[in-house]
């Protein structure tokens, strides 16, 4: 029987890199330059189903780059400090940037102000539109051997059914269990006396302590309501006993 992981494994593994981080490189087909791609320093976020979100100015030149060609390609490698880049992980995420459609743009405003709070003044100053990539191929690199392409029926997860109570799931964790989001936190390399969890999604949450926002992933997909419960009450045992 064969030890090779399936393509949801492998598909998990690429998603979760692109959820540890917060920025890439967004590369756009030049409207000044045609035929010649622009990469620009990016900022995003990842949505429930694995879509990455972006806030972009309309004067922006990759905002109109993207208007003229929706071809992109959005390139994040993991923090790995000083030392050879290329052992590094990395995700390339291949698709189609699209106008984040009205009925998602809520959502996905919510999330990504969680994570760039600063972002929720930018409007004011120019119009920003969220737009996401839809993905058409991801390439995966984790070291050498470990390489691999993910296709867009094994990227997209479906909506977990507690999507709409993730506020209030948030909140209950912040307000109601405080002392094991920080044992969780620092068990996952924080220092601070202080955490809090960010955002959740089906593989996972992100926490913020201090200046620094670190991604936990579940040890299973959490569909449910019950799921995400009992993930955390796994997570809140396992960092207890290290206390």
């Amino acid at each position: 029987m064969s030890d090779a992981p399936t393509k949801i494994e492998l598909a998990a593994t690429a998603r979760g890199l692109l959820r540890r981080v917060d920025a890439g490189i967004l590369s756009t087909m030049s409207v000044e330059l045609p035929g010649y791609p622009f990469g620009s320093v990016t900022p995003f976020v990842t949505t429930h189903e694995g879509r990455a979100a972006i806030y972009v100015s309309e004067i922006a030149q990759h905002t109109h780059n993207m208007r003229a060609d929706a071809k992109v390609c959005l390139t994040v490698t993991e923090d790995g400090g000083p030392g050879n880049q290329q052992a590094l992980g990395r995700v390339t995420v291949i698709g189609d940037a699209r106008e984040v459609p009205a009925a998602d743009e809520a959502a996905v405003a919510g999330r990504y102000f969680r994570f760039f709070p600063e972002a929720r003044g930018y409007a004011g100053t120019h119009a920003f539109r969220f737009f996401w990539i839809e993905p058409v191929r991801v390439r995966y690199i984790g070291g050498f051997g470990r390489i691999f392409w993910v296709d867009p029926e094994d990227w997209i997860l479906p909506t977990p059914e507690w999507a709409p109570d993730e506020d209030s799931i948030v909140a209950h964790m912040n307000d109601d269990h405080a002392a094991s989001v920080v044992h969780i936190a620092r068990q996952h390399g924080a220092s601070d006396s202080d955490a809090t969890l960010v955002a959740l999604d089906s593989e996972g949450f992100h926490l913020r302590a201090g200046a620094t926002v670190r991604y936990v992933p579940f040890s299973r997909v959490c569909t449910t309501s019950e799921d995400v419960r009992a993930a955390f009450i796994e997570l809140s045992r396992a960092a207890a006993d290290q206390v």
